[in-house]
């Protein structure tokens, strides 16, 4: 028996033993429809925990001090690693139709993985913290030039690779309590196993909460309701056929 099914292969509620399991948007609804009131608690609890690098990465690069940037970055990453492992968790229980009540699960995940999770965050919104850093100087700089630079297509390139292998860390975080080059490897088998299902993912996640992100803070409301379990559970449902091979 593999890890994902070992964490994740138990029968659900609502969901007939014989019944044949949906595809593709039908799935989500049903999920959506099943398991909304524990996907909304989530995405409020990913929220809280959030905002705090949200505000301290705005700060800095709004300044466009880097070494504010840095430290808010790397301290506020803390918080925003355990937040993406509460997000994949829930989805990825919701995918598999777990009976179990929301909150207990993910009180268990948050102590099973909150050492591997913490680092992750940190390295991550490090990364993050100072692309948005190294793009709002060269937009800057742009401004007052009067022409749009070649490098700042390069940042959003990276922000795209970013958005994917974070979006691979943070599903195969619940899988295990790993050593970062651990959990670098197994993102990597994911990709490689299945590149178009991984980017498709990883977009899905760099859409809905970048774009969540550039309205701020018109896009508070929907934020609070949808902006992370959305696309979380669209990106983890995308990825779900290859983690069920873990």
């Amino acid at each position: 028996m593999s890890i994902y099914n070992a964490l994740y292969g138990r029968d659900g509620h609502g969901v007939g033993p014989n019944e044949p399991e949906k595809k593709g948007f039908a799935r989500f609804c049903q999920m959506v429809g099943r398991d909304l009131g524990q996907l909304l608690g989530t995405n409020l609890m990913v929220c809280v925990l959030c905002l705090p690098a949200a505000l301290g990465v705005s700060l800095g690069v709004t300044l466009l001090s880097l070494p504010l940037t840095v430290v808010c970055s790397a301290v506020t990453g803390l918080l925003t690693g355990p937040a993406m492992v509460l997000l994949a968790d829930c989805a990825l229980r919701s995918l598999q139709n777990d009976p179990s009540q929301w909150l207990p699960r993910a009180k268990q995940a948050l102590a099973a993985h909150w050492k591997a999770a913490c680092g992750f965050g940190c390295i991550g919104t490090l990364v993050l913290g100072l692309l948005c850093f190294v793009s709002a100087f060269v937009f800057e700089a742009a401004a007052q030039q009067g022409y749009y630079p070649g490098l700042a297509v390069l940042g959003f390139l990276a922000l795209d690779l970013l958005a994917v292998l974070g979006t691979l860390c943070a599903a195969v975080l619940p899988l295990q309590l790993p050593a970062p080059d651990v959990l670098l490897r197994r993102a990597g088998r994911l990709l490689a196993a299945a590149p178009a299902r991984c980017v498709l993912a990883g977009v899905l996640m760099l859409a809905g909460i970048g774009g969540m992100i550039l309205l701020f803070p018109v896009s508070i409301f929907w934020a609070v309701l949808f902006g992370f379990w959305l696309p979380g559970l669209a990106a983890m449902q995308t990825l779900f056929p290859v983690l069920r091979q873990e």
